[in-house]
């Protein structure tokens, strides 16, 4: 920083009014993790020291669902809890039976204690697969899966699930879920996130990261790859759909 001295500071008043379209930018990148993120009124990033951003500290950030419903303490006697893939249930290189009541009550009560420890500005918690594939062929799984669409409305009706059980017990508290990879795709059921809910858009899917980034708001760019545009016309179209059933977005 290279700040001018002077004896004495005068400075007029600017009021300002922000009202940005989302809560978090989570940017993640280690520039925003330091002051100068603040500066630049960034609120994503990994350092939680500056107050960037408002997720609990521990395992809930991302990727929770085997944090949430360890394998070494419920797969032996629970194995209906974990996904079952080509007729066996495991967890391994897999995920959670999230259309299981009883998974959702085991998450909840995880995710109960870890936000009850937590600041209340750090009452955050996130609900998401682990990032690999292995997702439940249950019955179960599979017909909500049906009814609303996409994999991303069996896991937003778990994640609502999981919500509604946390709410009781740490009012005030958001627990977030991941649109990304398999659940990028959103539900074409009228499914809504509840009001506890907020639902994390992540614009790495189908991104080309050698490609100067580009809002997906622009029209098409001259100097622009066909693919690119075509990639960012479906993730506006993704985004406003999510905006219909989710009014709380966050944007990774």
């Amino acid at each position: 920083s290279r700040v001018v001295r002077r004896p004495t500071l005068r400075a007029g008043i600017v009021p300002r009014v922000s009202r940005p379209a989302v809560p978090v930018r989570h940017l993640d990148q280690m520039i925003t993790s330091m002051p100068w993120g603040l500066r630049n009124r960034f609120n994503g990033g990994w350092a939680t020291q500056y107050s960037q951003h408002w997720y609990m500290h521990g395992g809930g950030f991302c990727h929770t669902f085997h944090w949430l419903v360890p394998p070494a303490t419920h797969f032996d006697t629970h194995p209906e809890y974990f996904s079952l893939v080509g007729g066996k249930r495991r967890w391994e290189d897999a995920q959670l039976c999230i259309s299981n009541p009883e998974v959702a009550e085991v998450a909840a009560r995880t995710a109960i204690e870890s936000l009850r420890g937590a600041a209340p500005t750090r009452r955050m918690l996130d609900v998401s697969a682990m990032d690999w594939t292995g997702h439940c062929e249950c019955d179960n799984c599979k017909a909500i899966e049906r009814e609303t669409g996409a994999w991303s409305g069996l896991l937003l009706t778990f994640v609502n699930r999981v919500a509604e059980l946390v709410e009781k017990e740490v009012p005030g508290a958001t627990i977030t879920t991941l649109s990304y990879w398999d659940s990028n795709r959103p539900p074409s059921s009228d499914i809504k996130a509840r009001p506890n809910v907020a639902v994390r858009y992540c614009l790495d899917w189908g991104a080309s990261f050698t490609w100067p980034y580009h809002s997906f708001y622009d029209g098409k760019l001259a100097e622009e790859p066909p693919t690119q545009t075509n990639q960012r016309v479906a993730q506006r179209q993704s985004w406003a759909r999510w905006r219909e059933l989710s009014p709380r977005m966050h944007l990774w």
